[in-house]
């Protein structure tokens, strides 16, 4: 029962600091096959700025698994929306390997956190392209 349970990088937690001028600072933990990877981010003041820090905290967590299968993604866009009466976090990402770009589109509801609707939808973004990136490293 290994198999996919493994094959997935697991959301293992989140820090949110708040910095002076209204900014604030994320820590997110990612976990796979029992290592974990952290990344941290920056934000400016603004409406989306503990989605958006947290979202590329999550995204340079996920760098450190990345960089050395050959692989890169960057986050184009994050934003929230109203879906079917409830508000959510979509995120738009492109992901490298080699000379080859794909692109995709996480999605997570809000419910009430923010900051971890983002890391979820970032690795809803991510989490096919990675592991199959990660299976073909560790094949």
């Amino acid at each position: 029962m290994s198999g996919e349970g493994s094959r997935r990088i697991r959301f293992a937690g989140i820090e949110l600091e708040e910095l002076d001028a209204g900014r604030c600072r994320a820590k997110v933990e990612m976990e796979w096959r029992g290592a974990r990877f952290a990344g941290t981010a920056e934000e400016p003041a603004s409406e989306l700025r503990d989605a958006r820090c947290a979202g590329r905290a999550a995204s340079e967590a996920l760098r450190h698994l990345a960089e050395p299968a050959g692989a890169a993604f960057d986050i184009l866009d994050l934003e929230t929306v109203k879906v079917l009466n409830a508000n959510a976090v979509v995120v738009a990402i492109a992901a490298r390997t080699g000379a080859v770009t794909r692109y995709a589109v996480g999605f997570c509801i809000i419910r009430d956190d923010p900051a971890g609707a983002a890391v979820r939808a970032v690795l809803n973004g991510t989490n096919r392209f990675l592991s199959q990136v990660l299976d073909t490293e560790t094949a």
